[in-house]
């Protein structure tokens, strides 16, 4: 599996606040020491800066101050640490894995692209694989004799492997309460959409409901996610054509899924005027298959199966809190 997995984040910063900004984020992720630095300016070919640096926050953000506006680009390179199977699947080991943070300003690359699709800062781990329990594992558990010294020990290769997603929460975790965004979403490679996020947070809890809307409207009218369809319908059609909802989704799922967003287009519209955030909060702290953290004035919700699962069920069960939907109430 060769796709990333992304923490995404968006702010009402502005360009000379960014060389710090940029620089707290990549402090945020533990690992190793020492990176690549690059910024572009304009285009991706046209590299201004190409340096290595110490992963600490003051030499990143001198290195940057010189490059401030809209235009530019920040690129950092570095590495994770992650728990991977030994080659006999009976131990684990630590390993390094690329790590790159980016920042794009609205004026960079053609129409603003990069900075329109991912928000202004990101972050790819590579890949998303390390971050599920290869099936290879269950296999060998299944194989060996129930209670033995073998299948014990295979169940702990298999903990210790699937606490990798950790990693992510701690480090998104990490950014929100260190830099403040006004949304945050993890994601796998480019699929920022609610529907297939694996955690979202929020600074306003209004927006998990507003979130409702969003999706009715890239399912109708397409377009990027925190943007309006008339500037983005360009770069991704409706979903209700597409049917693009995540590549853990089988096209039965896919077109099932269509059918309760249609449901629950008109319960959606009503979203921020009937739901207060007592209700959302609510909601989502009881909501089941989702890991929740109050962080900050509001709440970060994961899917409970990491980078395998997606935050579908937490969205659609909240949509039935209001009057429109099949089984809304408001109290």
């Amino acid at each position: 599996m060769s796709y990333d997995l992304g923490i995404h984040a968006w702010y009402e910063s502005a360009p000379d606040q960014r060389p710090a900004l940029f620089a707290r984020v990549a402090g945020s992720v533990p690992g190793s020491i020492g990176g690549r630095l690059r910024v572009a300016d304009t285009d991706p070919s046209e590299i201004v800066l190409d340096v290595t640096v110490q992963q600490n926050e003051e030499s990143i953000e001198s290195a940057l101050k010189p490059f401030v506006g809209e235009h530019f680009a920040y690129e950092f390179e570095r590495t994770f640490e992650c728990s991977v199977p030994s080659s006999t699947l009976d131990s684990t080991k630590q390993e390094p894995r690329p790590l790159t943070v980016y920042l794009c300003g609205s004026g960079y690359g053609v129409d603003g692209y990069y900075y329109k699709r991912n928000g202004l800062l990101r972050l790819s781990f590579s890949n998303v694989g390390v971050f599920g329990v290869p099936s290879r594992l269950f296999e060998r558990v299944q194989m060996l004799p129930p209670g033995s010294v073998e299948q014990v020990q295979a169940l702990k290769v298999i903990a210790t492997i699937s606490h990798n997603i950790d990693l992510i929460h701690e480090v998104a975790s990490a950014i929100i309460c260190r830099t403040d965004p006004i949304h945050l979403m993890v994601c796998t490679e480019w699929e920022v959409h609610p529907l297939t996020a694996h955690a979202v947070y929020h600074r306003d809890l209004a927006e998990f409901s507003v979130d409702l809307l969003r999706i009715v409207q890239l399912h109708e009218q397409g377009g990027l996610y925190l943007q309006t369809p008339e500037q983005t319908q360009k770069y991704s059609e409706p979903r209700r054509i597409s049917q693009d909802y995540g590549y853990l989704r089988n096209p039965a799922s896919r077109a099932e899924l269509a059918t309760r967003i249609e449901s629950y287009a008109k319960a959606a519209d009503a979203c921020r005027e009937t739901l207060p955030d007592q209700y959302i909060k609510e909601a989502l702290l009881t909501s089941p298959r989702t890991d929740v953290r109050q962080l900050l004035r509001s709440l970060y919700i994961a899917a409970d199966q990491g980078a395998c699962g997606y935050l579908e069920h937490q969205f659609l069960d909240l949509a039935t809190l209001f009057p429109a939907s099949p089984s809304g109430y408001v109290q």
